[in-house]
């Protein structure tokens, strides 16, 4: 009944009346996130109390500007990581990475620093080292690693100023010229401290097999009657075999998302949904894909939306 969630809902094109997890994760979550990462918190605590509504809009119109805002500068970031990565491989031999960077945002390198560390299954810091003055690292950790614990370790805390945080997170600070040491050391602490058995299972898994025909707006209404899925609730996990690609093509601001066309041998196809899938090719030849139903709901219309999971 808020007027300033109403005023969000309106900006972002949501339905009040079909508010899922995944809507208040991904869509409220990260623009109410953004004031206290890019600007002033405070406004998202007027934002959720104004009784007025002229205001409301104004306040969700900045909101919208600053996760805009966000998301670029994330991108960005994650877009330097790899390319550091890309010139120097040997990074990865570490058990961890240690990237820096004089031009980082220090709101938005938590985030990206937890991105790549689900990528790369290891823990992850991203240091901002601006000239002359001292570094600021964010970092992020796997199952297994206490990430504090590792920061704690003399033979790495001795190259810091200082630290906090808990185990799968943690902010640091420290002289830029003692980043290849702290690297070193904490790549040594993070070996000898993880704890394999909490590793997650690789893999994922498999639900149920399905057709492309069987996939419908129907089946995903009534996977979504499981919700909310998230730790603890794993979403359905569905697979259809032995599918081709009969066409394909990339999406979003910056080209970052794959649109794949799957066939099957009866000739059903279906269109499928790969976020930030541009930069990997589909299979040539026929292989099994692992896919997530939703329904979503724009303007007051239910559609079907299949997810690429692997």
């Amino acid at each position: 009944q808020r007027i300033g969630l109403q005023a969000i809902f309106e900006m972002a094109g949501m339905d009040p009346a079909r508010l899922s997890a995944e809507h208040i994760g991904f869509g409220l979550g990260p623009r109410l996130n953004a004031l206290g990462r890019l600007g002033d918190a405070n406004l998202a605590v007027e934002l959720l109390t104004t009784t007025d509504r002229s205001r409301a809009r104004i306040l969700a119109a900045q909101l919208e500007g600053l996760n805009a805002k966000r998301r670029l500068l994330s991108d960005q970031i994650y877009a330097a990581a790899q390319e550091q990565v890309a010139r120097d491989p040997s990074l990865l031999d570490l058990k961890s990475l240690v990237l820096e960077n004089p031009h980082w945002h220090g709101g938005v390198i938590g985030p990206v620093a937890g991105r790549l560390a689900e990528q790369y299954q290891k823990p992850v810091v991203l240091i901002i080292t601006p000239p002359e003055q001292v570094g600021r690292g964010s970092a992020r950790s796997v199952p297994g690693v206490d990430i504090h614990a590792a920061l704690r370790d003399p033979r790495v805390s001795q190259y810091l100023i200082g630290f906090g945080g808990h185990p799968g997170a943690a902010g640091l600070s420290l002289a830029p010229d003692n980043i290849p040491a702290f690297r070193l050391a904490l790549s040594q602490a993070v070996e000898e401290m993880w704890d394999k058995s909490a590793a997650p299972r690789t893999g994922a898994q498999i639900d149920a097999y399905l057709r492309l025909d069987e996939l419908d707006l129907d089946l995903a209404k009534e996977i979504e009657r499981l919700a909310p899925f998230g730790q603890g609730n794993p979403p359905v996990r569905l697979v259809c075999p032995h599918v081709t690609v009969a066409s394909q093509r990339t999406f979003g601001r910056n080209g970052e998302h794959r649109q794949v066309i799957v066939r099957e041998d009866s000739g059903a196809t279906r269109k499928l949904t790969w976020w930030r899938g541009a930069n990997q090719e589909p299979p040539a030849t026929p292989f099994d894909v692992m896919c997530l139903l939703k329904s979503t709901n724009y303007l007051g219309r239910s559609s079907l939306e299949i997810e690429w999971v692997d």
